[in-house]
């Protein structure tokens, strides 16, 4: 059994943040595309959200109390929407587990981190921040999850490395005797991108995912994926889950920036297309990320 649902103070804000992904974005088609047209950014976009809204929209449910179901409560900002999405889209094949989401942005988890030390709002916190942090303070679902998973767009932004701060948190979450999982980030070409679309013109579909592999975007989030998880290796109820490893094949030399039937899965560097949502619940449901 899965039940999915989000918080209603949280709905909304966690919808204008899917929704600043690259939504006024588009892809430009040429004479040069092997296939008749580029698909548009936006209604890759608007298709996956179609998908996505009826579960944000779900008011905040508790856990059940049902016995052996495993609770689990995804914290983070656009990257865990796409996460809780990409669970909902794979339910029928996941059992035995709830899963829940509250928004907390990046930025924020340090400040979320001193509160869980300190018991009061870190001086010089931002509002926002705080209302995020006392939202998850003052829901039952917090204290009830069995895994507390951290899932943002961590890496260094600006030359300022946000992932310290993700780390400080599960830390502090152990240290109160909370299990915790961190979701890797993998960044690949934008499929979208004219430049790009240029450069894998006349390629096979198997060229097209070697291609992504060879021209990974690893510099920008590599330090982080290796930070948390040598964090991971460190702490035994921290685990790192690597999305990566769902997407790419390093004896292949490949990674799925398209899928079998040639459709893009990202929609930019970062986010998924309902494809590769679809793609994305798949593998967390035979890999078994959260049991």
């Amino acid at each position: 059994m899965l039940v999915l649902c989000c918080l209603i103070g949280l709905a909304l804000p966690a919808l204008a943040v899917g929704q600043a992904w690259a939504g006024t974005l588009t892809g430009s088609g040429s004479a040069t595309d092997d296939w008749p047209t580029t698909p548009n950014k936006d209604r890759l976009i608007n298709e996956r959200n179609a998908q996505f809204q009826p579960f944000e929209r779900q008011s905040g449910q508790p856990f059940s109390q049902t016995e052996g179901v495993r609770k689990v409560l995804i914290l983070g900002d656009s990257m865990a929407r796409e996460l809780y999405g990409s669970i909902h889209l794979a339910s029928p094949r996941i059992d035995g587990i709830e899963v829940r989401r509250h928004y907390l942005d990046d930025p924020c988890m340090p400040d979320f981190a001193q509160f869980l030390r300190t018991g009061s709002r870190p001086v010089g916190s931002d509002p926002e921040c705080w209302a995020s942090i006392e939202s998850i303070r003052d829901a039952p679902l917090f204290e009830e999850a069995d895994l507390i998973v951290l899932n943002a767009h961590w890496g260094r932004r600006g030359g300022v490395a946000y992932h310290p701060g993700a780390m400080e948190l599960a830390e502090r979450l152990v240290e109160q005797g909370r299990e915790v999982a961190m979701v890797g980030i993998l960044a690949l070409q934008d499929p979208l991108d004219p430049s790009v679309r240029a450069e894998i013109a006349g390629l096979s579909l198997e060229e097209k995912n070697q291609y992504a592999y060879r021209t990974r975007r690893r510099m920008q989030f590599e330090e982080a994926n290796t930070d948390v998880r040598a964090l991971a290796d460190r702490v035994e109820q921290i685990r790192f889950l690597d999305k990566a490893a769902l997407f790419c094949d390093d004896a292949a030399a490949s990674c799925a920036l398209f899928d079998a039937a040639g459709r893009e899965q990202f929609v930019d560097t970062l986010h998924l297309s309902l494809a590769g949502a679809q793609t994305f619940g798949t593998a967390i449901a035979k890999h078994e990320w959260f049991r």
